[in-house]
């Protein structure tokens, strides 16, 4: 079987992810990977790489949950100069990490965080109504308990 491992020295630095830090559930949303080596783009780069996304707790995301430019692999020709135009889409609010790799040499080139958001759930200020303590109380203590009243909000007196 052949060894498709590129020699070391023609190995990638890094890679550099353009994606939005913050971006809305179900968006298509744009995003670059550009082959980095010696600070410069390594438009020569004809590697493999795979793209890998994990949820918060560092969960790989199942395969339902969003959409990416060919799977999310993606083997680089002299026609990219180095480039890989892609397209993510999230169907659920949270926090992620893409992590980027070289397969054929195993190297993990990129690990960058970000985070979806759901548009349709807006924060609203509530008023809430301190029971206890007192308005004007005095208190000679570092640690307080309260008791809380808010009609609008779920589990509240």
């Amino acid at each position: 079987m052949p060894n498709f491992a590129a020699a070391e020295e023609d190995f990638p630095d890094r890679v550099q992810v353009d994606i939005p830090t913050t971006f809305n559930v179900n968006e298509p949303t744009k995003m670059n990977i550009t082959v980095i080596k010696d600070d410069k783009v390594y438009t020569d780069y004809a590697g493999f790489i795979q793209i890998q996304l994990k949820d918060a707790d560092g969960e790989e995301v199942d395969e339902d949950d969003y959409t990416i430019t060919n799977y999310g692999s993606y083997s680089f020709q002299a026609k990219d100069r180095g480039v890989f135009p892609g397209e993510l889409t999230i169907v659920r609010a949270g926090n992620y990490t893409m992590e980027v790799s070289d397969v054929v040499n195993d190297l993990q080139l990129a690990n960058i965080s970000f985070t979806v958001v759901d548009e349709t759930l807006k924060t609203e200020v509530k008023k809430i109504d301190f029971l206890i303590p007192q308005n004007e109380t005095t208190l000679n203590s570092m640690i307080i308990s309260y008791t809380a009243s808010c009609p609008d909000l779920p589990n509240s007196l």
